[in-house]
């Protein structure tokens, strides 16, 4: 929505500037035309405002659509996930600027992950202060924790009609994405226990799914820990 203020506010610029300039030769820049207005003390500069339209039937403007597979690797001793590879597939509708959209999609990507597996927040039970005001407690994604293997694509030939330059959002839509992580480090934990397990009922792994979280689930014997 924040493009389409914008291209409002564009709009309102380039009447004001356009009617206030009818006097220069037809020859005159865009440098020429926002010097003149400047001396003449017209306001360059605009507000734009926008506001999307819903309906009962249909309370979006448009759909984003994308996929995710991530692979993971769990250590069923300390309960660490390394992310060894992630592909997206996302649809953009038709790139404004491929190259940033990516680079959009990979932060959305990075900061996801350190949503599912390791920023946790803790709090005392007593006076509610946060446990985890720094990076010694609370975990952000650092460089080690971006998938070793990263491959970003754009779907192709889907332009988006009802939005600016037919385009679509880049940013939270992938980052929601980045679930397949939480789901991929739960699969792992599944192989470990049918290993030693068989028939382990049904668990639930919630995000952040960090090591404190995780390496109980796992709980392997003593007797498989010998050589």
């Amino acid at each position: 929505m924040y493009i389409q203020a914008t291209l409002d506010a564009c709009t309102q610029l380039k009447e004001r500037i356009t009617s206030s300039t009818a006097s220069l030769p037809a020859t005159a820049t865009w440098q020429d035309r926002a010097k003149y207005c400047a001396q003449k003390g017209i306001d360059l500069s605009a507000r734009g405002w926008y506001r999307a339209v819903h309906t009962n039937s249909n309370p979006y403007a448009y759909m984003c659509y994308g996929a995710m597979c991530t692979e993971v690797e769990l250590d069923i001793l300390t309960g660490e996930t390394n992310v060894l590879r992630a592909d997206l597939l996302y649809d953009c509708g038709r790139s404004v600027n491929p190259e940033l959209d990516v680079g959009q999609i990979e932060g959305a990507i990075v900061m996801g992950l350190g949503y599912w597996l390791t920023e946790e927040m803790i709090y005392d039970r007593d006076t509610g202060a946060n446990l985890t005001h720094n990076t010694w407690e609370y975990k952000p994604p650092m460089c080690l924790d971006i998938p070793q293997d990263l491959r970003v694509s754009l779907l192709k030939d889907s332009p988006n009609p009802l939005f600016t330059l037919k385009s679509k959002a880049v940013g939270e839509p992938p980052q929601v994405m980045t679930c397949s992580a939480l789901f991929a480090a739960r699969h792992c934990i599944e192989a470990a226990l049918d290993d030693f397990k068989p028939g382990t009922p049904y668990f639930v792994l919630n995000g952040p799914a960090t090591p404190d979280v995780v390496q109980p689930f796992c709980q392997p014997p003593i007797k498989s820990l010998t050589v």
